[in-house]
Parts: C-alpha cells; structure tokens; sequence
C-alpha cells in the first residue's frame, strides 16, 4: 500500500476469498486437519527472478499511469 495513492497489489489469495478458486488457498496454506502444501512456493521459485522481474515492470506501468511520467 503506498500512502500517496490509494492502490495496493494482492498477491495469491485473500483469505475473505469467494471466487471459484476457494478452496486453493487451504492447500497452500493448510487447515487445522491438513498440512500445508506450499506448491505455489515450490511452483515460483525456479522462475522467481522472472516472476519479480515481471511484478516490477507491471508495478513501474501502473505507477507510471496514475501517478504520470
């Protein structure tokens, strides 16, 4: 959240979900009767520096957008 506009950026899932992916955050996160899985973890973090790389260009574009320049 940056204090001088009002946007902010969810990455993954929030826990107040409803979509039709609901159910895909208790994999990931785990419930009081299942482990976590953690596959997103493990699915990002062979592209991770193109996954950052990708988020800060796509965060620059906005900036850029709203803010001018």
């Amino acid at each position: 959240w940056h204090r001088l506009t009002p946007f902010m950026v969810v990455i993954g899932w929030e826990k107040s979900d409803t979509s039709p992916f609901f159910y895909m955050k208790f994999h990931e996160w785990g419930t009081t009767m299942h482990k976590p899985k953690k596959f997103m973890l493990e699915a990002a973090r062979p592209t991770y520096r193109a996954l950052k790389s990708i988020a800060e260009e796509e965060y620059e574009k906005v900036l850029k957008e709203k803010l001018g320049g």
